[in-house]
């Protein structure tokens, strides 16, 4: 979306974006601190629990590395999709970028792809809103179907596991399955409206074949790997977290962390994680507390890989456009001659 473009949006929309934004930076505000106050009231608990060893950071950095890549790969996948063919340094400079300007009170990670993709590849922003809705509908998808496994073999085995946490993904995977199996029939019912755009998406993913499968593959993997992160974190608490009970845990969290109007989802993940925390009886302070913690070891890396992929892509764009701008002049120099 060009600055010509976005003047020429209804006044409406301008302040509605305006007042979206105006909230989030609010929430945020008070999202620190009330997270401020909760941090100070419970520090000598959280000094008294935690147990932090090399070895642990170690394996949380090895975990959000590993996470961070497929994060990259699955932008590579999903622009593919729409023949796209992204260098290296760009799908995993964009999956880094777009973590750390999430963080801020206008969500800008979105945006920054969106004209990244617009400028340098003429990626129309229709067809990045139907990349974007068609990554989201299958992450959550996935998400859904392997918490709502997990909770259930967990209740099956303990019956400690809340069933509220249950009936949110069993909802979910209906809700997503019902869009990806009638999607040709509700784009054809709304054949002229924005939301038919974005569904184009969702049946172009249907159509993937191989990289709706890698897609798969993808997520299933990432999800793992916050489970793993989570069990670790517990485990510094001194709570021996069964895996599939992370497994359980993560996707509802990760959820509540996207629908949430705060920056980076704080604190929606971290009161999410308490309150699961509180029914199967670890403790609300071990949930709140293990969720930051590992919130705080994959901000660091997000601040890192994000500020470093800023600067490539910006240098990455400079040198291919005066590169461009050196063969058309020579171009026309030859036909002139």
């Amino acid at each position: 979306m060009t600055a010509q473009e976005r003047d020429k949006r209804p006044l409406s929309l301008i302040s509605k974006e305006f007042l979206i934004n105006s909230i989030s930076l609010l929430l945020l505000i008070f999202v620190l601190f009330i997270g401020l106050r909760f941090a100070r009231k419970n520090w000598d608990i959280f000094v008294g629990l935690v147990d932090l060893s090399p070895a642990y950071i170690v394996s949380m950095s090895a975990l959000i590395l590993a996470f961070q890549l497929l994060s990259g790969v699955k932008i590579k996948v999903l622009t593919s999709i729409f023949g796209l063919d992204l260098k290296p340094r760009e799908w995993f400079g964009l999956a880094q970028a777009n973590s750390l300007l999430n963080y801020l009170p206008v969500r800008g990670g979105s945006a920054l792809s969106a004209f990244y993709l617009k400028g340098f590849h003429n990626f129309p922003i229709t067809e990045y809103l139907a990349v974007l809705t068609a990554g989201f509908a299958v992450t959550t998808a996935v998400f859904s179907t392997a918490g709502c496994f997990a909770a259930m073999l967990v209740s099956l085995t303990s019956g400690v596991f809340p069933l509220y946490t249950l009936a949110v993904y069993v909802f979910l995977i209906v809700s997503i399955f019902v869009l990806f199996l009638f999607v040709k029939l509700v784009t054809k019912r709304v054949k002229n409206s924005r939301l038919a755009r974005f569904l184009s998406g969702w049946e172009k993913i249907r159509e993937g074949g191989r990289r709706l499968a890698a897609l798969v593959a993808l997520d299933f993997t990432m999800i793992s790997m916050d489970a793993m992160r989570i069990k670790l974190s517990y485990g510094r608490f001194g709570v021996d977290l069964n895996y599939f009970m992370g497994l359980a845990m993560v996707p509802v969290s990760n959820l509540a962390s996207v629908v949430s109007l705060i920056p980076g989802g704080l604190v929606a993940r971290e009161f999410v994680m308490g309150l699961i925390s509180g029914e199967i009886g670890a403790g609300f302070e071990v949930g709140v507390f293990a969720s930051a913690l590992d919130r705080a070891i994959l901000f660091f890396w997000i601040l890192l890989l994000g500020s470093i992929s800023l600067v490539v892509l910006r240098k990455y764009r400079g040198n291919t456009r005066g590169n461009t701008r050196g063969n058309t002049q020579k171009n026309m120099g030859k036909k002139g001659g």
